[in-house]
């Protein structure tokens, strides 16, 4: 079983953000927690997001 669109995109919008502002993992986590980044991304529709990321994200399926 592979990684659901949802996870593949939150990984690839962390290592965004991680290269962008150099947060620690602790900071990235809590960040994430604080703006419900999870539960806005398995509530909405990722391909939209993914869509409007691109090219930036074509490595995804």
């Amino acid at each position: 079983m592979g990684m659901s669109k949802q996870g593949e995109f939150m990984i690839y919008c962390a290592g965004q953000y991680k290269l962008a502002k150099r947060p620690t993992g602790k900071q990235l986590s809590g960040l994430f927690s604080k703006y419900q980044v999870r539960r806005k991304l398995y509530r909405n529709d990722v391909d939209l997001c993914i869509e409007a990321c691109k090219p930036a994200t074509a490595w995804l399926p």
